[in-house]
């Protein structure tokens, strides 16, 4: 359920507009999806982490919070 609603763009800008949202969980999304892209492109999670850390300009445990916030759960 939350997966959809983070990959359903409106759905997102009219909760933001509706003030359920802060900016932060934009940004939390465009580091995932970065995060996401490197690891299709084949590399390992650290490896993953550190560019999209350097691309943003944030730390590595500010993209492993975006990760745990935004990642799918299991089960």
């Amino acid at each position: 359920m939350i997966q959809d609603i983070i990959n359903n763009e409106d759905l997102l800008k009219r909760l933001f507009k509706g003030g359920l949202l802060s900016h932060k969980i934009f940004f939390y999304r465009n580091l995932y999806l970065d995060y996401d892209a490197n690891i299709r492109m084949g590399m390992g999670p650290q490896e993953a982490t550190d560019r999209t850390s350097i691309k943003f300009d944030v730390s590595e445990m500010t993209v492993r919070r975006a990760r745990r916030i935004m990642q799918p759960k299991e089960g």
